[in-house]
């Protein structure tokens, strides 16, 4: 489902509603990443088919928009840009269904999360004799 709304997400932005003034190429750029953002995180099924579909549309888009208001064609600049944003988004997208599955599980079980809560009392040596002590 996420990719096929990330596809249609540029699709709306890069043909049908692209503007070529600086305002309106800002506002979509905005508008295009946080959208398809939403959608990582509501319908994420797997990150690589999500990443593999978001990275050839931010790469088109940043192209255009790039062409647009500079009228030159850097690559190098656009490499650098779309690779730190396609990195992130990787990022997100392999957390966000890592804990997705964890959750799913029932990896996060009473043993580990009192242990975190363990960890966070060893702080205080007054609070962790409360825990232990009842």
């Amino acid at each position: 489902m996420c990719p096929f709304l990330t596809i249609y997400v540029f699709y709306y932005l890069a043909f049908l509603d692209y503007d070529s003034a600086n305002t309106g190429i800002f506002y979509s750029l905005v508008v295009a990443v946080a959208a398809c953002y939403y959608l990582l995180v509501i319908f994420n099924e797997t990150w690589l088919i999500s990443t593999g579909v978001f990275a050839p549309q931010l790469i088109y888009f940043l192209w255009r928009t790039g062409n647009n208001m500079s009228g030159t064609e850097d690559n190098t600049e656009l490499i650098v840009r779309s690779l730190f944003c396609i990195v992130i988004y990787a990022n997100i997208a392999y957390t966000i269904e890592k804990l997705n599955k964890e959750a799913f599980y029932g990896k996060e079980t009473i043993e580990r999360s009192s242990i975190r809560w363990l960890k966070m009392f060893e702080v205080f040596p007054e609070g962790l004799a409360l825990v232990r002590n009842g």
